[in-house]
């Protein structure tokens, strides 16, 4: 059963010097299924029966027709919590934007197929192999395995961006699921990138971003996604040299698992 789970911070976190550090590398998850799991057991929150200004929600799969998607978005309680602080940690006017949380692995793996698809079509020359090393250097392998779950699949992953005082997305350099270089975190971060206003906006975005989701302590990103945090994963268990705080959840295992 979701649980329902409403927070809200006794006092703001002190606003973020917006935009002005550069984003730390960020370490390889290379390995990251030899993480022992050890699952604490927090529910998944029902993030659309949460009403909060500063946190909204945009289901993005769901949004561009992935059939596998749902409207409704799940995430542990305890990364609930934290993206309640991140945004609270946004200059006034911003909100967090929730593009995706829980996934499902029949979802997993229609964006893993439909990814794998458009690179056979882009580098028909590339063997399988090469195009698969490709495909997943920006997609996760679908895995129910209880020892290496996928990272969403879990509840400690979620893709997120910032709203504007208007409603309007941040430019951030690239859309969701862009898939390209400029996609990478770092990407702007390197002068040889930034040449255009819209390239110093795009970094400075990203900053205030990756800013509000550090202060809240534990989110680690992905080197190939912007848009990417987790929490209690085991990729978040190999960066931080922990033991891993989510598996698979227990409203979605064995036969909840899809």
């Amino acid at each position: 059963m979701i649980e329902t789970y409403e927070y809200f911070p006794d006092a703001e976190l002190d606003v973020l010097d917006a935009g002005k550090h550069p984003i730390p590398g960020i370490t390889s998850i290379e390995g990251w299924q030899s993480v022992k799991i050890e699952d604490n057991g927090e529910p998944l929150v029902a993030l659309q029966k949460y009403r909060g200004r500063r946190l909204a929600i945009s289901p993005q799969y769901f949004i561009r027709g992935f059939r596998e998607a749902s409207f409704e978005q799940e995430i542990r309680a305890g990364v609930f919590e934290r993206l309640l602080l991140a945004a609270e940690a946004l200059p006034s006017g911003y909100r967090l934007v929730i593009w995706d949380a829980w996934r499902p692995v029949s979802l997993q793996k229609e964006i893993y197929d439909r990814y794998y698809a458009r690179l056979c079509a882009q580098y028909g020359a590339l063997d399988s192999q090469q195009l698969e090393r490709l495909c997943q250097q920006f997609v996760a392998l679908p895995s129910a395995d209880p020892s290496a779950p996928s990272h969403h699949l879990t509840g400690g992953a979620v893709d997120v961006t910032i709203l504007d005082e208007f409603g309007q997305e941040l430019w951030m350099g690239t859309d969701f699921d862009d898939f390209s270089e400029k996609a990478h975190t770092q990407y702007f971060e390197n002068e040889e990138n930034c040449v255009t206003e819209q390239d110093f906006l795009a970094r400075r975005n990203r900053r205030i971003l990756h800013d509000a989701m550090r202060s809240v302590g534990m989110f680690t990103g992905l080197a190939s996604e912007w848009w990417h945090f987790q929490l209690g994963t085991q990729a978040y268990g190999l960066q931080t040299n922990q033991t891993a705080l989510y598996g698979i959840p227990k409203s979605k295992s064995i036969g909840g698992v899809r």
